[in-house]
């Protein structure tokens, strides 16, 4: 229960484009990097695999896009197994479980030159979107848009 708790979840929420979303986005920063948090529903049930062994191409999906990169950070995270990322630059944090365990709470940090920056400062503008795909992409929740940069 401690992920996220310490995020100003209030100033750092961002409205999904999706309707009904089953998941919220959060996003933070400092002069490093970008942390956007994730917590999403995710119903994953070990059951449905003969040897109860989830693969990786049905775990949950978030991607990144951002602005002023041609490529998006790609990820692979629940059921309870490791996360992975496809961008060596990106650290990626997961909780997640199976078989009743629903929750899905991730936070992925973003380095400034991911964004071709040296630095974030306070007015900066970064712009960004994400998808989250919930177990064999049953469900999809989005969000996109320009966000400025803003001191405590």
């Amino acid at each position: 229960m401690r992920a996220l708790q310490q995020w100003d979840r209030e100033r750092g929420f961002v409205p999904p484009v999706s309707e009904d979303p089953l998941a919220d986005l959060y996003v933070c920063w400092n002069k490093k990097a970008i942390y956007l948090g994730l917590y999403a529903q995710d119903v994953t049930e070990d059951a449905c695999y003969k040897d109860k062994i989830v693969r990786r191409s049905d775990r949950a999906e978030w991607i990144v896009a951002l602005s002023g990169s041609t490529n998006s950070v790609r990820s692979r995270l629940g059921a309870g197994l490791e996360p992975i990322v496809d961008e060596p630059a990106v650290r990626l944090l997961n909780i997640s479980g199976i078989n009743g365990n629903f929750r899905n709470i991730s936070c992925l940090e973003l380095p400034a030159k991911l964004f071709r920056k040296d630095r974030f400062k306070a007015g900066d503008v970064i712009e960004f979107a994400s998808t989250f795909f919930t177990h064999c992409r049953a469900y999809q929740v989005e969000w996109k848009g320009k966000f400025t940069l803003r001191a405590r």
